[in-house]
């Protein structure tokens, strides 16, 4: 039940330190962030591209996932950031077509709304993107509206809605 107490005295019996274990984790950890961040994107066939802002312990990270032409999801790219600001979403775009991310062929980008996702999507990608807005964030943000015992309800209307191939 006292793990830290007990690494402690295995740390110590072979002589090593928390410190230097430390060290040998950043070291390594930045060396796999630095080849996440410079990876070359141009052998992947993307057809869609996901952006969309997530709180990792109190700080804003701004996320690019890509999908395949055969439905395969890669995380492209990521910033922190204090908003979703048109300039720092430019950035990070703009990081991705420096690594070999095409999309002159169509790409489909999907975001949450966010009037700054759309700005610096359509600014960088321009005539070759459609964006759409992402299916959950619209339903979360309709039933945000309703009452607590209705929301589950109108989650799966709205989502038996979505799921209809045609408007009849």
């Amino acid at each position: 039940r006292d793990y830290e107490e007990v690494t402690r005295s295995v740390l110590e019996s072979f002589g090593i330190s928390q410190s230097s274990i430390s060290r040998a984790f950043i070291e390594e950890s930045k060396k796999l962030l630095e080849e996440f961040e410079q990876r070359d994107l141009g052998g992947h066939d993307f057809i869609a591209l996901v952006i969309d802002g997530k709180y990792l312990s109190h700080e804003n990270i701004v996320i690019a996932l890509g999908i395949t032409m055969s439905g395969v999801k890669a995380p492209l790219g990521f910033i922190q950031t204090t908003s979703e600001n048109s300039e720092a979403i430019k950035g990070l775009l703009k990081n991705l077509i420096g690594r070999n991310f095409r999309f002159e062929e169509g790409l489909l980008t999907i975001i949450d709304g966010s009037k700054g996702l759309k700005k610096a999507v359509e600014e960088t990608f321009g005539k070759f993107t459609l964006t759409q807005r992402c299916q959950w964030h619209k339903r979360e943000n309709v039933v945000s509206y309703l009452r607590e015992e209705e929301k589950a309800i109108y989650r799966g209307k709205i989502q038996r809605a979505y799921n209809e191939p045609d408007y009849e």
